[in-house]
């Protein structure tokens, strides 16, 4: 507790990621705190790759971390749209660990966990498409690791007209799909080695259309988690 110019400051110790509320009347300020699984039905986070001196893959002025943070940001506008609460586990160019970034989405109870990233083949600059990662020791009844990549690929290779790649399995590398345990992928959305890809993911509107493809493997996955439920 502090005071400056004329401003008080609270600072705060959390054991958890929480929502708040807050009612400031009669000089009072009031401040409550739950678990967003007590506000929300449905809860995803939105993982975009690398971040702060990470810069992932480039090419020419073409940075990683700032088009997967471009996307999840997109995402998130049509996901919250649609009334799915979204998380992003970064929203500025810094650089969460591994372990930040999945604690965040297992301690908030989120339904879903997506990460977005790029890839690039030094060796072959003509290798090009779409393709996503799952942790196949992790099962869940209606939709697994393996539905949800598969689910997350098709939708978003068809939104954008492009190539699938297919599903790979997550190895030792894929530390973040280890540590989660909730329904998680991993999708790549383009080559950074590859001209053509490079010259689409500058594009505005074939950013828009990855993020229709994400946001709506993302509601399919829900329609398939709550005819489950029936």
């Amino acid at each position: 507790l502090g005071q400056q110019d004329g401003m008080t400051y609270l600072r705060l110790e959390m054991d958890g990621w929480y929502e708040h509320q807050y009612v400031f009347e009669n000089g009072m300020l009031k401040l409550g705190f739950t678990a967003p699984k007590n506000i929300y039905d449905r809860i995803v986070v939105l993982d975009a790759a690398c971040g702060g001196r990470d810069t992932g893959h480039t090419a020419g002025d073409m940075q990683e971390k700032d088009v997967t943070l471009d996307l999840a940001l997109r995402v998130k506008e049509r996901l919250e749209a649609a009334g799915i609460r979204t998380y992003c586990t970064r929203t500025d160019d810094t650089n969460p660990s591994v372990g930040q970034r999945a604690a965040f989405a297992n301690q908030i109870n989120a339904d879903l966990c997506i990460g977005i990233c790029l890839a690039a083949d030094e060796t072959n600059d003509m290798v090009y498409g779409i393709q996503t990662y799952y942790n196949p020791q992790y099962f869940i009844p209606d939709l697994g690791n393996t539905e949800l990549a598969d689910l997350l690929e098709r939708e978003t290779v068809t939104a954008v007209g492009g190539k699938a790649n297919g599903l790979f399995a997550a190895g030792e590398k894929d530390a973040l799909l280890q540590e989660l345990q909730i329904p998680s992928a991993v999708i790549e959305v383009g080559f950074l080695t590859n001209e053509r890809e490079i010259a689409l993911l500058a594009s505005d509107e074939y950013r828009d259309s990855l993020a229709d493809g994400i946001a709506s493997a993302v509601k399919k996955a829900y329609a398939i988690k709550e005819e489950g439920k029936q």
